[in-house]
């Protein structure tokens, strides 16, 4: 796990960037709905789960996950602040959700997936937990696929299955069977 010092810099680097813009135009683009459940996996700071939970609003959930206890802190502090009743934090160290089969609508992970060594298993979790036809969102501010082959096995062997690429944003939908 990485030092706080150095979670504290990319936070606080994330928070004021281009790229929060995009993100955050992305979760305003209409893919989220009024009602949904969203797990926000590797939730940083905790900004974008703020985001999502505005739109989902009270008949919705946002669970904002994360390996890094000051993400959670920092997740939890914004929620309190801001009396936030619809994000639940999750702190996870091997990428367990906690949740339970087919409760989410949509899972979103901005910018970690590189960092996330087991991706097998991860695929596997999020299909566990992700509805029939919810959806999967990836973006990463470089190009998560360098290596192709191997994720179109890991993807090929899940009902997660790929449908759209936008730039850096990768969406995904599970199989309805």
């Amino acid at each position: 796990m990485m030092p706080n010092f150095i979670a504290r810099i990319m936070f606080k680097n994330h928070s004021s960037s281009r790229r929060l813009k995009e993100e955050i135009s992305l979760i305003n683009s209409g893919i989220i709905k009024q009602g949904n459940i969203i797990l926000d996996f590797a939730c940083g700071p905790g900004r974008l789960s703020w985001e999502m939970a505005k739109i989902v609003g009270n008949t919705g959930m946002v669970y904002a996950l994360d390996i890094h206890p000051l993400a959670i802190k920092n997740t939890l502090d914004m929620i309190e602040k801001n009396q936030i009743n619809n994000i639940k934090t999750k702190l996870t160290s091997d990428l367990k959700t906690g949740l339970e089969n087919q409760t989410i609508d949509i899972v979103f992970i901005f910018n970690a997936i590189d960092m996330i060594r087991d991706k097998a298993k991860l695929i596997t979790e999020l299909e566990r937990v992700l509805k029939p036809d919810g959806k999967l969102v990836i973006r990463n501010k470089m190009s998560f696929f360098r290596n192709t082959n191997h994720y179109k096995r890991l993807f090929s062997e899940s009902k997660v299955k790929f449908v759209n690429k936008e730039g850096k944003t990768y969406y995904y939908i599970k199989d309805k069977i």
